[in-house]
């Protein structure tokens, strides 16, 4: 009995590994090929950071959210590498956040892209930032007196 109880519970757990949450995560009918580039940050040269562009707008790393991912819709994928989706950040201020996620592992860790054009502006409560110092500064001055 207890073979067949072990043996049960082996099978409910190979299920839930290789199934569980697929749909979720699947690819749109046309998805958006996000290409990678670099963004430098303007108040400092040495300071670089992996880019997407998406709808005329840059995103780079920002942090993760503190209690857990609210996934929207999934977008597209990172070009060369279909397991790493780009969606919607659900709750979050429209298009100003992005988030990646690997769906090829188990344990990966969903991260929060932020567009670059909202510096300056506190971020929303729930997401934690890595501390970039792109992001704890305030963007440069550009007036002309």
């Amino acid at each position: 009995m207890k073979k067949m109880a072990a043996a049960a519970a082996m099978l409910l757990l190979a299920v839930c590994l290789t199934g569980c949450g697929k749909d979720r995560f699947a690819l749109p009918d046309n998805p958006v090929v996000f290409e990678t580039g670099s963004f430098v940050n303007p108040d400092d040269p040495e300071d670089d950071f992996c880019s997407i562009e998406w709808d005329g707008r840059t995103y780079i790393l920002f942090g993760i959210e503190k209690k857990r991912t609210h996934f929207g819709q999934c977008l597209g994928y990172v070009k060369n590498d279909e397991n790493r989706r780009i969606f919607a950040a659900d709750g979050l201020p429209e298009t100003d956040y992005l988030i990646e996620y690997c769906t090829a592992g188990i344990m990966e860790q969903a991260v929060y892209l932020r567009c670059v054009d909202t510096r300056g502006e506190a971020p929303p409560e729930q997401l934690e930032s890595y501390g970039y110092a792109f992001w704890e500064s305030e963007p440069a001055d550009d007036t002309t007196a």
